[in-house]
């Protein structure tokens, strides 16, 4: 049963606070496996690292789902407000507190600065080095960058007439970041995952055309969606973030199959009046703000190092740090509302002070 009404306004609000919890879980796992090599990943997490390409590849398809063909200009000043200057803030902030906490630690404020802000002015997601430089991967606000850069790719491409010639264009797109990961799978300022993320907004701008989420459709479409999937799932390899295609354009449909069957799945069974999903539409309404702090905690703690980490208890040390970084994201959730409150506040002060 339906029981979201069609193309309402925060229609995936619940499904992206799943992802956006999903992603911080994942990304707890990571640090702790990166502080304890030697003990033997829980079942569970190795289960569910295979779920993180289809996760960042539904998010995507949603985004794709609201797009809207306009003027090249008009996408990329709207895009760039929404997109990169959230972007700009984190990277900002993330410099203030580098130099901040050098201040109080007595040393010189510059000081190691660069693994607080390489990261960020490289759009990398991988970390490396560049010569003495430590490079930080961005974590998730690589999201925001490929998604500027696909929305702006699609927009263009949308300019062509023919339904062919946008189609072709897509998966030349498509097909250029998935055969390049062969030759490398990371460069700068998520190039590559723009161009497999080009695919995902026009499956998702389709899903829409075609009304594929809310018409009844033949069952045989997702028996075979779910066998492609389970297929990839289980011999491939697939994700966005780090342009891993095991079974190239396999590994890519068995994505789009995937992020399918998530919204269709999602749309049946999720109710909006069951109260034990309001935590989580608090995730999804403001994923935007979630991704950034989440990036600005990971930046500042960098818990991959803290000697806490190494532990016996998998699991105890894991469910430890997942409800540390929620605490400081909402902490940090606070401030940040906070502030703009006050802000807006003194704008509508300056406001009536000129009309008297």
């Amino acid at each position: 049963m339906n029981w979201i009404k069609k193309n309402t306004l925060g229609m995936f609000d619940c499904l992206k606070g799943l992802i956006i919890l999903f992603v911080i879980a994942i990304h707890c796992h990571t640090d702790v496996w990166v502080m304890n090599p030697g003990l033997t990943v829980p079942r569970p997490f190795s289960l569910a690292e295979n779920l993180t390409g289809i996760s960042m590849a539904v998010l995507f398809v949603m985004s794709g789902y609201n797009f809207k063909p306009v003027s090249v200009k008009k996408a990329g000043k709207k895009q760039a407000e929404m997109l990169l200057k959230p972007y700009a803030a984190v990277a900002a902030a993330s410099a203030l507190t580098g130099c901040a906490l050098n201040m109080s630690a007595g040393r010189y404020f510059w000081q190691g600065l660069s693994k607080y802000t390489s990261g960020f002015l490289t759009g990398m997601v991988a970390y490396t080095h560049l010569g003495r430089f430590e490079i930080r991967s961005i974590q998730s606000v690589w999201f925001l960058v490929a998604l500027f850069f696909s929305w702006i790719l699609l927009t263009m491409i949308m300019k062509l007439k023919s339904r062919r010639a946008q189609l072709a264009s897509v998966c030349g797109c498509a097909a250029a970041g998935v055969l390049f990961s062969r030759v490398s799978q990371i460069l700068p300022y998520c190039i590559l995952q723009s161009l497999t993320a080009v695919g995902f907004l026009y499956f998702g701008y389709r899903i829409k055309k075609e009304n594929l989420l809310f018409r009844k459709l033949p069952f045989w479409i997702y028996v075979v969606c779910a066998a492609v999937f389970s297929f990839c799932a289980v011999y491939g390899d697939a994700n966005l973030g780090s342009n891993v295609w095991k079974l190239l354009f396999l590994d890519y449909v068995g994505m789009l199959c995937g992020s399918f069957l998530a919204l269709r799945i999602y749309l049946y069974f999720y109710n909006p009046e069951w109260c034990f999903w309001r935590p989580v539409l608090f995730f999804g309404k403001n994923s935007l703000w979630i991704l950034c702090l989440h990036t600005y905690e990971h930046m500042v703690f960098f818990w991959r190092d803290k000697p806490f980490l190494i532990t016996e208890s998998y699991w105890k040390t894991w469910f430890l740090l997942l409800c540390t970084r929620l605490v400081v994201i909402l902490f940090l959730y606070g401030i940040v509302k906070k502030a703009a409150a006050v802000r807006r506040r003194e704008g509508r002060r300056e406001e009536a002070l000129k009309l008297r």
